[in-house]
Order: structure tokens, then sequence, then C-alpha cells
């Protein structure tokens, strides 16, 4: 796999990073959390929402490294639009699971924002034997119970993707649900980073029989996919959070002066930033070999996507939390951006597995 970019990835790069600059600023991140806004229509218009649509929906479908470059940018600017689990995420299992075109055409669009309700408390990260069941009714339709957590993007979406069994068996099948169903009830909170999530509980919701939209037999593949190339993603939004803390550290470093010069001429200094540049750059050489291993067979897939897990998370919390260090108090303070790009890593840490899931899940795999 080539990694140098394209000029056509040069230009997405390019607008994603002026747009970021633009609209998703500091200022604006801080009116964001008041008043509930979001820029998603504008990720819409911008055909952001497009790029894992297949063409035949009327998407773009872009290889995984494009997407990637997004989520980049995005946490950069510690973004609080849930790009990877609204956006990504339900496109790809949607596409996957040959769901209707008229469903990946509304969410391409924004029409229609969807969220993923996975994992439950009981089952951490683990989706084989899960609580949530879906009953199976005389008529064909379905009777849903139980309680999914950390839905991210869930207080703002239309249809929920829920993985949930319909018999005895441990394996998951998955459901388009309506989030404002009856029996459907959501509690919203938000995350240490600022994001919007919700508890979803499922009381015996009544589901119509054309919610099925994967069984026990193909789901685990779907969901095996899908989650990995968005564990990737969230690796890739790590990468843009710690090269924007190593350009806010070494930009204070060069203005805050301690006894009649700047903190920047210290030797101790400078070869701390260098580790952080280094660590990082480590950390973005796992995030490309999880990419080409994307394109391969599964269990190298998940090798691969397990070592990047680790390593990126590990690199992340080095790295924003030395920048934190650099800066002094005014780094712990919440008005101060460089800690919002430490708490972005820990929540991301984590999403769909922690270090620990994922050492246990590559030891399997090798």
């Amino acid at each position: 796999m080539d990694f140098r970019f394209t000029e056509e990835q040069d230009m997405l790069r390019d607008g994603a990073r002026r747009f970021v600059a633009d609209k998703l600023d500091y200022a604006a991140r801080g009116k964001q959390i008041t008043t509930g806004e979001d820029r998603w229509s504008d990720f819409a218009e911008l055909g952001w929402l497009m790029l894992a649509v297949p063409e035949a929906a009327g998407g773009l479908e872009r290889p995984l490294e494009d997407i990637a470059i997004i989520a980049e940018e995005l946490g950069r600017g510690i973004a609080r639009e849930p790009f990877v689990c609204g956006g990504f995420l339900p496109a790809r299992m949607l596409a996957l699971a040959g769901a209707a075109e008229e469903a990946l055409q509304a969410l391409a669009a924004g029409e229609r924002r969807y969220a993923v309700a996975l994992h439950e408390t009981s089952r951490r990260f683990s989706l084989d034997g899960l609580d949530t069941v879906a009953s199976p009714q005389a008529d064909g339709s379905y009777r849903l119970s139980g309680r999914k957590t950390l839905v991210l993007g869930g207080g703002e979406a239309d249809r929920l993707i829920v993985a949930a069994r319909t018999g005895e068996e441990g394996a998951p099948a998955l459901f388009l649900v309506d989030a404002d169903a009856e029996g459907v009830a959501r509690k919203g909170y938000r995350t240490i980073d600022e994001l919007n999530a919700v508890d979803v509980t499922f009381d015996g919701a009544a589901l119509p029989a054309d919610v099925l939209l994967a069984g026990s037999g193909t789901a685990s593949a779907i969901l095996d996919q899908a989650l990995d190339e968005a564990i990737v993603l969230l690796c890739a939004d790590a990468l843009g959070c710690m090269d924007r803390a190593i350009e806010m550290t070494a930009e204070y470093l060069g203005i805050r002066k301690q006894f009649g010069q700047t903190l920047a001429s210290f030797q101790a200094l400078q070869h701390g930033v260098a580790d952080l540049f280094i660590e990082a750059n480590d950390a973005r050489s796992m995030v490309y070999r999880a990419l080409a291993a994307c394109a391969g067979d599964a269990e190298g897939r998940a090798r691969a996507v397990s070592a990047c897990k680790i390593k990126v998370m590990e690199a992340g919390r080095f790295v924003a939390g030395q920048a934190v260090h650099f800066h002094g108090g005014i780094g712990m303070t919440t008005e101060y951006p460089v800690g919002e790009h430490l708490r972005r890593i820990l929540v991301a840490e984590q999403l769909f597995g922690n270090p620990q899931h994922h050492f246990e899940r590559y030891m399997a795999a090798a």
C-alpha cells in the first residue's frame, strides 16, 4: 500500500482542516455544549456522510484511508459530532447487511440520523450471550427487551441499530429500530470529553417483522468487520488529537518565559517535545498498518486492529498527558483545550474494547 497522499486526498485533508478551523474551533465547541447545536448538516453537504455509502445507493464508496483523513482532522478539532459512531459505523453496517437503498440515501443526505446500540454493562465488550433479547412472535414480529449503554449520538438518532439475541443461542442478530417507538426509552448524559451519549432501555418494544437487518448467522461477521474499521478510525481521530496537542505545546513553550527566556530554549523541554513527536509517529505507523490489514483476511485484520488500538491509545495517553504537564496549571483547566484532547483519548480508549480486551483478542488470534 502506498501511503503517500494523492492529490485528491491532499484536497480532502485541506478542506477538512479549513472547515474544522472555521466552524469547529474551540469557541464554537463551547457554544455547542451550551446550545446543543451541531454541524451534522454541514457534514452531509460536504459529502463526508457519503464516503462509506455504496455507489449503488448514491454514495461515494471511498476507501477507508480517505475516511481516516476526515476522522483525523475532526480529532484535531475535538469535534463533538459522532462522525465515526453515528456516520461511518451505521453506514458500513447497513451496507454490509444489504439494507434498502432508501436507508443509506437518507443517512448520506443527513435527513435521518442513526446510532449503534451494541454493548451492555454486564457483557463489557463481548457481543456473545447478550442480555437484550428480541423474542419472535407468531405473526413474525418481535418483542425487544434489554438495555444498552454508551450509545454515542443516540439522543439525536432517528433509528437505532441494535444487537440482540433471538433465542437461546449466543450469537447476536441486528435490528433497525425506530428510536421513538413505544417501549424505547433513552436517558442522555455527557461523557468526560463532552460528547452526547444515551443509555437505551427496551421494555417489550413491539417491532414489525421487517426490522431484522441481519440474522444471527451473518450478523457476527458484519459486526466484526464494521467494528474493526471503526476502531481504526477512532485511532486516526486520536492521531489528530496527538498532533494538535504537540502543536499547542510547542506554541506555548515558545511564548511562556521563565528566568527571562522562553521555555522552548531549555534543552530538556526540547527533548521532551521531540519524544512526543516520535511517539505520535510510531502510532501513525500502526494506523497505516491497520488500514492495510482491513483490506485483507479477517484473522490478519483482527490482529492488526487490536495491536493498533493498544499502541495508539497508549501513545495518546502519553502524548496528551505530557502536553497537559508541559502547560502546567493552565493545562488542567476545563477552559483550555489541551486537556480536552487528553479526555477525548481517554474516552476513545474505552470504546469498542479497552487495551486489556484487545490484548486478549490479539493473543487469541495469534
